[in-house]
């Protein structure tokens, strides 16, 4: 099986990919995953999965993490992606000071510390399938 050092070094994508998301690189590392991994229950082809990414709003706008993050999700529903996992539901890690930064978090988080929902919260709202 291919190992995840050599998955950062040959899709560098992996490491803050959000920073400089572009989604054909993004389907170049999932099709990269999925031809190096075996086919298992219940997934076989395409058990290749999203996790944990996110952009948190102390390095970019909620507008800009809101695009960023629908990209992401077509893109790897495009692909058969059975998930894709979002960082944090709310944020504990603190940040120094930063101009988007209000409240000092970094802001990975769907609800944020004044209980307001975040874009991506809506945005996962919307999109969820339900059985």
């Amino acid at each position: 099986p291919l190992k995840p050092s050599k998955i950062s070094q040959t899709h560098p994508i992996f490491d803050h990919f959000f920073k400089t998301f572009r989604h054909f690189y993004f389907e170049q590392s999932l099709a990269c995953v999925s031809r190096h991994k075996r086919p298992t229950s219940p997934f076989d082809s395409n058990g290749v999965y999203v996790g944990e990414f996110g952009l948190p709003e102390s390095e970019a706008t909620p507008a800009v993490a809101f695009e960023r993050t629908t990209e992401l999700l077509n893109v790897a529903r495009k692909f058969g992606c059975p998930y894709a996992v979002y960082w944090q539901i709310y944020c504990n890690e603190r940040t120094t000071a930063s101009p988007k930064s209000e409240n000092g978090y970094k802001g990975f988080w769907l609800v944020r510390p004044d209980g307001t929902r975040s874009p991506i919260c809506k945005l996962f709202k919307e999109t969820v399938v339900k059985p």
